[in-house]
């Protein structure tokens, strides 16, 4: 997770880091991500935490990287 956060930091102009995950059925082992990227992320002030289901996710990169086939 730091790597993630110190790549964001380095290599992100937007300063944002998101979290895809499916939380809202992997109950118990996703628990531990979102904690994971919360206290980690409460090191680095700099950088946005966000968070989306991985079900958005894949819909979002379907609509937005469709041009390419």
């Amino acid at each position: 997770m730091r790597y993630a956060y110190e790549y964001t930091r380095k290599r992100n102009m937007r300063k944002q880091l998101t979290l895809v995950h499916k939380c809202n059925v992997l109950t118990y082992a996703g628990d531990l991500w979102v904690r994971t990227h919360q206290e980690v992320g409460a090191e680095y002030p700099d950088i946005k935490q966000d968070y989306n289901h991985v079900d958005a996710a894949n819909m979002w990169l379907l609509n937005h990287l469709s041009f390419m086939m």
